[in-house]
């Protein structure tokens, strides 16, 4: 399962580690943004305003993503995505 992060951008859920909100950053978060940009980590999602940064981890490397997307609905779709992957589906038969 992927989640949509805004524009053309999706990342699968298993990867992502953290969704933070970009409004108050915490005192290292500014550093390990420009580390990220000097290593070409960073993914601006789009170029409306950003409200969330989505930490996501592949193969030991990080890779920070700017989103557009609040927070709160990142982690609402992450939430309904991980119940589908779990949650038995029930299937009506036609007949």
């Amino acid at each position: 399962m992927v989640l949509h992060l805004g524009g053309a951008v999706v990342v699968p859920i298993r990867e992502i580690v953290a969704i933070l909100h970009a409004g108050e950053p915490g005192p290292q978060q500014p550093e390990m943004l420009a580390r990220a940009a000097k290593g070409g980590r960073l993914v601006r999602v789009d170029e409306a305003a950003v409200k969330s940064w989505v930490l996501a981890m592949r193969e030991n490397r990080e890779t920070w993503y700017l989103s557009p997307i609040s927070p709160a609905t990142l982690m609402r779709r992450a939430q309904w995505l991980r119940r589908q992957a779990i949650e038995p589906r029930s299937v009506e038969r036609k007949g």
